[in-house]
């Protein structure tokens, strides 16, 4: 996952992430690298292993600015579709986020179409 951006001269600090951000690679620190790193392994691994039976995860990309994460929940709520968990990504580049919702999983396609007719593109994780 981590590539460096030359040869052994090039300080420990300068890396990107060409696979774990795809269309990123701009230089960053190791320990940039380790938050990206941890947040992405943790939010697979959180999504793997603690996710029960009967419930799904959709993902959805939002900005990073007030009230995106209200306008997502507030859209969920007016479809009917209730949160029983989520989750926010921050990107390291900043700008925008993933949201992890779960759902009961008889309401996932429900809740993929509420988004979708509200201008999200998600992506069903489980």
């Amino acid at each position: 996952v981590l590539a460096p951006l030359g040869r052994a001269s090039v300080p420990l600090h300068a890396f990107y992430l060409p696979a774990a951000v795809p269309g990123w690679a701009k230089p960053i620190t190791v320990a940039a690298q380790a938050v990206v790193l941890l947040a992405l392994g943790f939010a697979a691994w959180r999504v793997r292993t603690s996710l029960r039976a009967g419930v799904a995860v959709v993902q959805v990309e939002i900005p990073d600015e007030p009230g995106a994460l209200a306008r997502i929940t507030a859209v969920l709520g007016e479809g009917r579709v209730n949160i029983e968990d989520l989750q926010i990504v921050h990107s390291p580049e900043g700008g925008r986020g993933t949201v992890h919702v779960t759902v009961a999983a008889a309401a996932a396609e429900e809740a993929g179409d509420v988004l979708v007719a509200a201008g999200y593109d998600p992506i069903r994780l489980a």
